[in-house]
């Protein structure tokens, strides 16, 4: 994904310096360009880079998920199926951003089309992730915790973004707060929660130690409250037409109190995220972890915790023949 977008925006600054220092027009309507092909180029990379940065949450999130249920990801081969379509996708779903922009009709049709299109995969994903636990045999510990949540806070700003891929709704609430929210529990927060859970989760296999569960729930528990908090009253108030990137706003009694209710539910956030922190910075004085403290059948549990200079005290690595990372039964040794 990064290839073929990260071409164009480099592109497109190249064309916007060349307009700036050199007098070329290629953004400038003065001389016979077109200022929306540049957001149309920024877009083009943006978009797409929003799901580089969440695609690897997704990882983290089946990982957790298969560990602290006891089991493979359901319908392994259609989450892979759906990574990848939601990666091709991202490639056809800029133009969204740019409803107000002015552009043909067909091509606003289109991008409706294909934005509520991508929702598809995304919702397989979730499906086979909700599927997982059915019948697991479910730890919820701190990474689990995390995890639920990023998928919990991602599906949240999913089913927001589906009326903001149609034009009819778009238009309505384009630069508000509404899509602050939105933007927010997508990315801001799910791929938060999925980094938390992340750390968590490997935080013994890096340092050899094991941070304190009570911090790390409490602070999931601040974190959630706090975010929902946080983003459902801005998409609220951005629904009742207050825009964002405004330094200031007028004195309307329902924006001042939700604005009020935004900014408490801020303080619990931070105030959550300032406890995982204290939990890793004391975790690193923590009790020993030992080589698989989640009893996980994957590669890197096998190993000591840290892992040795080499990661692995032989080579090659012995693995029985009907070995994978994703079983777990009494024969693997890490069954339960």
């Amino acid at each position: 994904m990064i290839l073929p977008g990260f071409g164009v925006f480099v592109g497109s600054v190249v064309m916007l310096f060349l307009d700036r220092y050199l007098g070329t027009g290629f953004f400038d309507s003065a001389k016979g360009g077109d200022p929306v092909l540049y957001q149309h180029l920024f877009w083009f990379y943006s978009h797409p880079a929003v799901y580089v940065m969440i695609l690897p949450g997704f990882g983290v999130f089946s990982e957790v998920l298969s560990t602290m249920s006891r089991k493979p990801i359901f319908g392994r081969k259609s989450m892979v199926y759906a990574i990848w379509a939601i990666a091709v996708l991202g490639f056809f779903i800029w133009a969204h951003h740019m409803f107000t922009s002015g552009m043909p009709y067909w091509l606003r049709v289109f991008m409706s089309f294909t934005t509520v299109l991508i929702a598809v995969p995304t919702g397989i994903k979730i499906f086979n992730w909700v599927a997982t636990l059915h019948k697991g045999a479910i730890r919820f510990n701190t990474p689990m915790l995390f995890t639920l949540g990023g998928i919990f806070m991602f599906l949240i700003g999913g089913l927001t973004g589906i009326p903001l891929a149609l034009p009819a709704f778009n238009i309505h609430v384009h630069d508000s707060q509404f899509v602050v929210g939105h933007f927010h529990y997508v990315l801001g927060m799910a791929m938060t929660f999925a980094a938390f859970s992340g750390v968590y989760y490997w935080f013994p296999k890096v340092t050899g130690r094991m941070y304190g569960e009570a911090l790390g729930k409490f602070s999931f528990w601040l974190m959630v409250i706090g975010s929902n908090v946080l983003y459902f009253a801005q998409m609220v108030v951005g629904i009742m037409g207050m825009p964002r990137r405004y330094v200031d706003y007028p004195p309307i009694e329902t924006w001042v109190r939700l604005n009020i209710i935004e900014t408490v539910g801020a303080f619990i956030l931070a105030t959550g995220i300032l406890i995982t922190l204290i939990a890793w910075a004391r975790g690193l004085r923590g009790p020993q972890a030992g080589r698989n403290p989640w009893g996980s059948p994957s590669l890197e549990w096998t190993t000591a915790s840290p892992p040795p200079p080499q990661n692995f005290d032989s080579f090659p690595v012995d693995v029985a023949a009907d070995w994978t990372p994703y079983r777990y039964d009494s024969q693997s040794g890490n069954g339960q």
